[in-house]
């Protein structure tokens, strides 16, 4: 937009009138006060009232309405004497914090920015005696000349020539933008050629009927007074697309927005505000509006067309909306920018959350995988023991059935064994009685050396096979009582005899070293008898030690394979409660895997190759049938500890356990010494 450096007058009497308005604005503004010089000697000033006035393009606005506002003032205001400062529209907010004026009159446009920012009281609003509302007073009309037959719509103005009043000014050149723009047309492109002037009459008028503009936009009401005036010739203007309403007297083309405001700062005086308010607001008569020009001060804090235009239009607080400056683009787009944030914020937390939830039922799945695999171990494991168990009560039905069918050839094993010692025992006989007897009819003759026929190596083996034979009997009825679910009869037994009988036992059948610490008695000569059966405990040691044996036989010890037997009691293990006594048997075997550890406590597994693990069976069986407790224990480095804990039978003479017992001890201990009591 281009703004015009020369007017062109069409007459000495309109060049007339605009001197005469601009000399009456100079005056005004130059003279610092009114009508108190000529006041009565006994209203002597006491107080200065400042007023700021907005520059305006109205020729008459000093007589029409700043000097009846400061004859209003000097009259409601005791002693007041008012100055009057120019303000710039331009820096209109750095002139009121500068100057800070008792009371400042400005467009409603002004006004509003001056409101925003710092929270100013609005007191009246000017209105034309050609108005009703005081919110809806002024507007802007386009106007041509009269022999203008190709422009009598708004659409006909595009592109054409325009002249206008101050780009500010509300009533001018803002009205016309809006009004374009909610046409549907762009209002910075819509003219052609702008040019701004100070004054609408005579500048605007005159450069239209001049036909050096097309177009000219005027104040509402500014054709009808210069019409009154002279000024104009009636009839040589008319208004394109005017707008009919009862709001205004006067044509105009747009729509109308609150005039001029007075206003007051907020670090008014509160009484001087309440006086000037007085002033402003107390009714005078005024003259005719498109004669004289006079204006009324009217309430209103109406401005939201003036707010609703600036947003159209990109002004005042929303001017940022036509720059592209950082500031500018954040202001713009900063709703976008949280939203996209808020968005963004939201995606990455929708993608959290989902990771989450996946994790979770990763988790979770994995749990239940894990427990699947649990369960399915534990079944399959169910279903092994089960195997087991029945592996077990098949070869516990195929052991009672060779106990059964053992027993027979046992007894005749037994039989026979008799009729050898017999004919041993006769032979002996025969021997020491010489030929003078009558012999036996199943004699047989003696040997040539009569003295030898005994072989004292024969006899041994005979008594010893005899031994075994008997003990061979006793397993059998002890299993055939296991088959049949039998009550023993426990009593007490000697574990000193008890180990040193398996122990002798595993060191026939087995190589190896055993080592052993035990005593036939306790410290105070108590032998170390518990409650059960002596073949069974037999048993009971004999199959640890042979573990034990078979362990240590693939030990990477130096030394080489060795087992110990320990018989300990009360004094010798500390640890163990009184009353307890306890054998264990040591080997130093390698160390066995977890997996195999685990095997090994459970009944009816066996740790070796080729062991069907009755071995153990058997023992927890004997354990579990005497009240002991069997604890199976790893060595740090190597080997493994088997443990029996007995409940000790205390050596009382008169109880009938010892009493059964000692019987049994003096009758086994004769039969050894071959004394027949």
């Amino acid at each position: 937009m281009r703004k015009t450096s020369g007017l062109k007058v069409p007459g000495k009497r309109s060049l007339l009138t605009g001197v005469v308005g601009l000399l009456g604005v100079a005056c005004v503004l130059a003279t610092p006060t009114h009508t108190a010089a000529d006041a009565p000697p006994e209203r002597t000033p006491t107080r200065t009232v400042l007023i700021g006035v907005v520059e305006s393009s109205e020729t008459d606005f000093p007589s029409t309405t700043l000097r009846p506002t400061i004859e209003a003032i000097e009259r409601h205001v005791p002693g007041a004497r008012v100055s009057v400062v120019r303000l710039s529209s331009i820096t209109l907010l750095s002139d009121i914090d500068r100057v800070r004026p008792d009371l400042f009159i400005a467009p409603s446009a002004d006004f509003r920015r001056v409101l925003d920012a710092t929270g100013a009281h609005p007191i009246a609003t000017r209105l034309s005696t050609a108005a009703v509302n005081p919110a809806q007073s002024v507007g802007a009309a386009f106007v041509v000349r009269s022999d203008r037959s190709d422009i009598t719509t708004l659409t006909d103005l595009k592109g054409k020539r325009t002249a206008a009043t101050l780009p500010t000014a509300l009533d001018g050149w803002l009205a016309a933008r809006l009004e374009v723009q909610e046409a549907g047309y762009d209002s910075k492109d819509f003219f052609g050629d702008v040019h701004f002037m100070t004054y609408g009459v005579p500048n605007v008028v005159s450069s239209v009927l001049a036909g050096n503009f097309d177009v000219g936009i005027l104040p509402a009401c500014a054709l009808e007074r210069a019409e009154a005036r002279g000024l104009v010739e009636p009839g040589a203007l008319k208004v394109v697309a005017p707008v009919t309403d009862e709001l205004l007297a006067c044509r105009h083309s747009t729509k109308l927005y609150p005039d001029w405001v007075a206003g007051a700062l907020p670090g008014t005086d509160p009484e001087l505000a309440r006086l000037m308010t007085i002033a402003l607001l107390t009714p005078v008569k005024p003259a005719d509006a498109l004669t004289g020009g006079r204006y009324v001060w009217q309430v209103t804090s109406d401005f939201h067309a003036v707010r609703e235009l600036e947003r159209s239009l990109h002004l005042g607080e929303w001017a940022y909306l036509e720059s592209w400056t950082p500031e500018a683009l954040w202001r713009r787009f900063k709703w976008y920018v949280v939203a996209i944030v808020i968005a963004l914020g939201l995606i990455l937390f929708h993608e959290w959350r989902l990771r989450r939830l996946v994790d979770v039922r990763t988790r979770e799945l994995r749990e239940a995988l894990a427990e699947r695999a649990r369960l399915e171990e534990a079944e399959r494991a169910a279903r092994l023991r089960l195997g087991e168990l029945e592996r077990m009560g098949a070869i516990s039905q195929l052991c009672a059935m060779i106990a059964h069918e053992l027993k027979q050839p046992v007894g005749s094993v037994i039989n026979y064994m008799a009729v050898l010692r017999m004919r041993l025992a006769q032979l002996a006989a025969g021997s020491s009685t010489g030929k003078g007897k009558t012999p036996n009819p199943i004699a047989v003759p003696p040997a040539a050396d009569a003295t030898d026929a005994v072989d004292l190596v024969l006899s041994r083996a005979a008594s010893g096979a005899e031994k075994e034979a008997r003990r061979i009997a006793e397993i059998v009825d002890r299993v055939r009582a296991y088959a049949k679910r039998e009550k023993r009869s426990p009593r007490p037994v000697d574990l000193y005899e008890r180990l040193e009988a398996a122990v002798a036992g595993a060191r026939r059948s087995r190589k190896g070293r055993i080592e052993t610490d035990y005593a036939p008695a306790d410290a105070a000569g108590h032998p170390i008898l518990v409650e059960g059966d002596p073949l069974e405990l037999e048993l009971l040691f004999l199959n640890l030690i042979k573990n034990a044996l078979e362990a240590s036989a693939q030990t990477t010890d130096p030394a080489g394979p060795r087992v110990r037997v320990m018989l300990e009691t009360g004094p010798q293990a500390p640890e163990l409660a009184e009353g307890d006594v306890r054998v264990r048997v040591v080997d130093n075997g390698p160390r066995l895997p977890d997996e195999a550890f685990e095997r090994l406590k459970r009944v009816s597994e066996s740790v070796k190759a080729d062991g069907l693990g009755l071995g153990l069976a058997i023992v927890r069986n004997i354990v579990d049938e005497h009240g002991a407790r069997l604890a199976l224990r790893r060595l740090p480095e190597c080997g493994l500890e088997a443990a029996v804990t007995f409940d000790r039978v205390e050596r009382f003479e008169n109880s009938e356990s010892f009493k059964s017992f000692d019987s049994n001890t003096t009758t086994r201990d004769n039969q050894k010494t071959g004394d027949p009591s």
